[in-house]
């Protein structure tokens, strides 16, 4: 009962950031119905088997072990973020191509409004100090995460997989219709005709995002590069069309 108690303190002072409270519940501590949510992380007396959930043993601040990722269970500090942990366990996500961009924003406003430094102003330059890089850390994981190009090629990353400058699509047809899709973008001068080139583009994105879902959910990393490599070159085009329309005066 007092790890109970314990842990239900804990939940109810810092977990509903995380969006969290329908899963953990008082209740739900006691049926150990906890394990199956992400957020065991915040849970300091249980010991799981998630390798994250042990990533600050000591506060910087009381030398308390055995703390949570972002606070300390003893004196409440918060904690210098981990290096170690991936941008999906920091928004509390599970690390998969398809995502739910509301959740998602929502989870990172949550975070946001405990991790801003003006929560800190009155504290120790220390704890400005970490507030100010986990607000960082924070804003990085939702920039990479948000758009389907750069959280395919961080979910390639997390496999060792790395797409260098070098890498080049050398298929005759896919070469052929980007040169056809950047003459198009060239000669648009409407705002009917940029608009007609800014669909098909978006158009052809929409499909590779799809061709990437499938990929990725079959695990076909090699898939995934190519679709990724692909994705690259049309998402340079669909900057040019910006461009394009600023310089135009077409802004949507």
């Amino acid at each position: 009962m007092l790890i109970v108690t314990s842990i239900q303190k804990l939940i109810f002072r810092r977990v509903s950031f995380m969006g969290t409270m329908d899963r953990i519940s008082p209740s739900n501590v006691k049926k150990g119905l906890w394990k199956n949510s992400r957020t065991c992380t915040l849970l300091p007396h249980i010991q799981c088997s998630r390798p994250w959930c042990s990533l600050h043993p000591i506060c910087w601040k009381c030398g308390n072990g055995n703390n949570s990722v972002m606070f300390c269970k003893n004196c409440n500090a918060l904690q210098k973020p981990n290096k170690n942990i991936n941008y999906y366990d920091i928004l509390g996500i599970d690390s998969t191509f398809d995502l739910d961009t509301n959740d998602l924003t929502k989870k990172y406003r949550r975070l946001q409004s405990i991790l801003h430094p003006d929560k800190y102003a009155s504290s120790s330059e220390n704890e400005r100090n970490i507030s100010e890089e986990y607000s960082s850390v924070v804003n990085k994981a939702y920039s990479t995460l948000l758009p389907p190009l750069a959280r395919g090629l961080y979910l390639l990353e997390l496999q060792g997989v790395h797409l260098e400058e070098g890498n080049v699509q050398t298929n005759p047809e896919f070469l052929m219709e980007l040169m056809e899709r950047n003459e198009e973008v060239g000669q648009a001068n409407s705002e009917s005709e940029i608009r007609a080139v800014s669909e098909k583009n978006k158009k052809m994105l929409n499909d590779l995002i799809k061709e990437a879902s499938k990929a990725f959910k079959a695990g076909n990393v090699e898939e995934a590069k190519e679709v990724l490599i692909k994705m690259k070159y049309f998402s340079s085009i669909e900057a040019k069309i910006k461009v394009l329309k600023i310089n135009k005066g077409y802004m949507e």
